[in-house]
């Protein structure tokens, strides 16, 4: 069997990092030991007749803070594989998402050039993967059949199933959200009149924020490691999942609300773009439901009429090692 040689190119050492390259890669070589070997710290090289190299190469940015002058030499390299990993679409970003538009729109005509100079390209949802074929079938016409996706995952045995009974603890229900500050689009002033609503109408309901904080009220935990993150998580009862209806939020995955349902939370999310692939939870069919939806949620938490089980169980169906084939995949075709 010729073994795969895996290089990776890391952008962030964050949520990112974790779910396209650690995750799946260190759950490459535990599943396959004698198929996969992933090189952290080598430089990559070209591969001989037992070892087939391959570089992963993720959100390599044209230039600026994320870019990789050595990219372009390794797509040229005959005797190496170039996979390029996008999970966001960094090409098609809404000014009014200020800080990521700034970092990436500069950089546009350098990143769909790194894009199409890829052997292959991977991403994380299908809307995304349509979009990239749209790339490369502009710059290589032969080569649109050259993506592929793999979806994010959570760790194995990192799924916790809480009761579904009411509540009977004493305990206020806690309504929360997690992420990153490049969020302020999906928060409009419209929505967090609704969630004031809310909040004025069960005083007894606790709020929780983790990352950056929108609302301007409530418990507030910092950004830090994934797995503090992780672990706040376990504070929440319900998290919620606003999305502007952008472009670039249409090719975005579900994995906000994949990171609520492992641990144990029950998830409210807007009825769009692809969060209903997923969702075993509360929609917010339009962005003027979320009052509505919520108090429904919350009451039917009190009453003990949501089934935890259900959460618990799609949530398992996307652990590392039942995904992992799919990842196993990619660097198989990218290899041959």
């Amino acid at each position: 069997m010729t073994r795969i040689r895996i290089y990776p190119i890391a952008t962030d050492s964050a949520g990112c990092f974790v779910q396209r390259l650690k995750m799946p890669l260190d759950a490459l070589e535990a599943n396959y030991p004698d198929e996969f070997e992933v090189c952290w710290t080598c430089e990559p090289k070209a591969g001989d007749g037992d070892v087939r190299s391959v570089v992963l190469g993720q959100r390599i940015m044209g230039n600026g803070t994320e870019g990789d002058p050595r990219w372009l030499d390794y797509c040229r390299n005959p005797g190496i594989m170039a996979v390029y990993e996008i999970d966001d679409d960094i090409l098609d970003l809404d000014p009014g998402n200020t800080v990521p538009y700034s970092i990436f729109t500069p950089n546009r005509a350098g990143t769909i050039a790194n894009i199409a100079a890829a052997d292959w390209v991977i991403t994380s949802t299908p809307r995304l993967a349509i979009k990239m074929e749209r790339v490369k079938n502009e710059h290589d016409p032969d080569r649109w059949d050259c993506i592929m996706m793999a979806p994010n995952c959570v760790a194995d045995g990192s799924v916790i199933e809480r009761p579904s009974g009411g509540r009977d603890d004493g305990l206020p229900i806690t309504i929360g959200w997690a992420g990153s500050m490049f969020h302020q689009q999906d928060f409009p002033p419209s929505l967090v009149e609704q969630l004031a609503a809310v909040r004025d109408a069960h005083p007894d309901v606790r709020w929780l924020t983790i990352g950056a904080n929108y609302l301007g009220w409530g418990d507030h935990v910092g950004w830090g490691p994934m797995d503090r993150y992780h672990e706040a998580l376990l504070r929440m009862d319900i998290g919620i999942c606003p999305i502007a209806r952008t472009p670039f939020n249409a090719s975005k995955s579900w994995i906000k609300a994949l990171d609520y349902m492992h641990r144990g939370v029950v998830p409210v999310v807007e009825d769009w773009g692809q969060y209903p692939e997923l969702l075993c939870g509360y929609r917010a069919a339009t962005p003027s439901d979320w009052a509505s939806v919520l108090t429904h949620a919350i009451k039917d938490l009190r009453a003990g009429w949501f089934d935890h089980h259900a959460i618990a169980e799609r949530a398992r169906e996307f652990e590392i090692s039942r995904q992992i084939g799919r990842w196993a995949d990619v660097f198989r075709k990218a290899a041959q």
